[in-house]
């Protein structure tokens, strides 16, 4: 069974000044936990830069949901421009999967990465937030983002359309509902039904090139 590999974007850091302004960022790291967990549970990666962002309280989640296989927190950076570990790869070393990339420019893996992802959530942040969405819009990559906390995150939400993007209609309000006990499970439930569809179209067969081969059974018969 394929494990999706689902990229962590945004930041909520309550020092930081947010467009729109950032709102309960206690209870946006609770979310960003809960979530971690769920993922785990799920049997899903995490696809990771490293810093003191959102990926410090997600990968804190993650762990606590005790993921079942080694090699489950991929982190992908520039090498000049390493990110410090996060605190759980002491304790759990098997857990993570460090690769770089050549160059000083962090944004060329941080982007990069972004594109190999299965699935990507965002929460809070700023302008690599914003571009991140556009990205994954972009891509057609199943996008996850809380309306809820503010940040970049928020204008994500507002701006996906259901019929033009992955999310459909009931996937996009449940990613605007206030957050609580249940949420983790349905919004990870609407990211995982997303990536089933592309999966499904993407395997799909062309429906032109049915009809073509269809009509060249149909004349090795006349």
């Amino acid at each position: 069974m394929k494990r999706p590999l689902i990229a962590i974007v945004g930041d909520i850091n309550p020092t930081r000044v947010y467009d729109p302004v950032m709102k309960d960022a206690a209870k946006a790291k609770t979310a960003a936990e809960q979530l971690g967990a769920e993922l785990a549970r799920r049997g899903a990666r995490l696809l990771v830069y490293g810093g003191p962002f959102l990926e410090a309280d997600v990968v804190h989640g993650f762990i606590d949901g005790k993921p079942d296989e080694d090699r489950s927190i991929l982190m992908w950076y520039t090498k000049d421009k390493e990110p410090p570990p996060f605190p759980e790869e002491s304790n759990h070393p098997k857990l993570f999967d460090r690769r770089s990339e050549r160059g000083a420019d962090w944004e060329t893996a941080f982007y990069r990465s972004i594109a190999r992802a299965d699935g990507v959530i965002l929460l809070g942040g700023g302008n690599a937030t914003k571009i991140s969405r556009q990205v994954a819009i972009g891509a057609r990559i199943p996008i996850l983002t809380l309306s809820e906390f503010g940040g970049a995150a928020s204008k994500v939400g507002d701006s996906l359309s259901a019929g033009e993007d992955l999310p459909n209609r009931n996937e996009i309000d449940q990613m605007a509902r206030p957050w609580d006990k249940d949420s983790a499970s349905a919004c990870i439930n609407a990211l995982f039904a997303q990536i089933d569809r592309r999966d499904f179209a993407e395997g799909a067969p062309n429906p032109v090139l049915s009809i073509l081969g269809a009509l060249r059974i149909d004349k090795a018969h006349l």
